[in-house]
């Protein structure tokens, strides 16, 4: 299992019960990653605030010998917006999802978007992070 710790840089910590229970439900979802070749340092979570209030950015590298694909997921209170990360969080890390000006009518870049419980949305992320590591291992030539 990913620790908090593994997770988190201290300034990057959980700030509401609401943050941390949305984590713990995609930490102890997500086990399953190592078994798809997932492993720290390719999971994190950041915390960020700007003028829409506090939120928090997921992201799992997918990679080879180098990284491919990274997912990422925003969460707000009770919603999260995510899909592939259009700069592989080079330039878009520090910006909500919904502002990296890509086409979110395109189903590979919009692929999780749902709103709900703490409990809940974490379920689904963990689903989908899961899922497309599958996918990316099942199609990938070099994993």
């Amino acid at each position: 299992m990913i620790s908090d710790d593994e997770w988190f840089s201290s300034e990057h910590e959980p700030r509401t019960d609401h943050e941390r229970e949305f984590l713990h439900r995609v930490r102890d979802l997500s086990d399953g990653l190592g078994r798809v070749g997932v492993t720290k340092p390719d999971t994190q979570a950041w915390m960020f605030e700007d003028d829409d209030g506090i939120w928090m950015l997921l992201h799992v590298d997918l990679a080879t010998d180098h990284i491919e694909q990274t997912l990422r997921v925003d969460y707000s209170d009770s919603r999260v917006l995510g899909g592939l990360s259009p700069g592989g969080l080079n330039w878009d890390a520090e910006i909500r999802y919904s502002q990296c000006e890509i086409d979110m009518s395109d189903p590979q870049m919009r692929v999780v978007e749902a709103a709900g419980s703490s409990s809940e949305l974490g379920e689904i992320v963990a689903g989908w992070f899961l899922r497309r590591a599958q996918e990316f291992r099942r199609t990938s030539p070099r994993v």
